[in-house]
């Protein structure tokens, strides 16, 4: 489990997107191309949401997206499971929507399973989760020296994890690109569809 949210990945989510865990709003907003739009879309879900916990009984990935899978055989294989713990669906739900919309490999159609797979899913969980998944996801290319590629094309990023641990994620290669200004603005209108 994440070692700095010791109520698993709903008091992670609830901390960055209540308390400020990280200093992520600051980092984003001064950082990232259009990381004023994501601070402004997770600023509304705080002021929309009431503090609170959120669920725990379930089993979360932490960092669940099309890159965390593998399949062969007929089965699928999840993998990349040094975070997994207790936490809300819907944080496992919001890696998996926001990172896709953030690579470009979000169909309408997967769009749509997705969203009606959400509609089941407490809104106030799913709202908080995507404020920390976007936060976190922005920040990841300021911590990795690339927020300047964010501004320059699409492409893809390795490390959209869960916020800043030691030994968490995958040093981004030297000649993959950040999301472009686009996509992270995607990311951020993503993210008010549930404010």
């Amino acid at each position: 489990m994440f070692p700095r949210a010791a109520g698993g990945w709903g008091r992670w989510a609830a901390g960055v997107v209540f308390e400020d865990w990280e200093c992520l709003r600051d980092r984003v907003s001064s950082g990232v191309p259009g990381g004023r739009r994501i601070v402004a879309a997770v600023d509304a879900i705080a002021q929309a949401c009431p503090p609170g916990p959120l669920s725990s009984q379930d089993l979360v990935h932490g960092n669940f997206n099309l890159a965390s899978t593998l399949a062969a055989a007929g089965r699928l294989w999840v993998v990349d499971v040094e975070a997994l713990g207790a936490g809300p669906l819907a944080y496992d739900l919001a890696e998996t929507l926001l990172v896709a919309a953030g690579q470009g490999h979000l169909t309408e159609s997967a769009a749509a399973r997705l969203r009606t797979y959400a509609a089941g899913l407490d809104r106030r969980e799913f709202a908080i989760c995507a404020g920390s998944v976007g936060l976190t996801m922005a920040q990841s290319f300021v911590r990795h020296g690339r927020a300047g590629d964010a501004a320059s094309g699409p492409g893809n990023s390795a490390d959209h994890g869960a916020g800043p641990s030691p030994g968490r994620g995958m040093t981004m290669d030297p000649g993959r690109r950040g999301p472009s200004i686009n996509e992270l603005q995607l990311v951020a209108r993503t993210i008010w569809l549930w404010a």
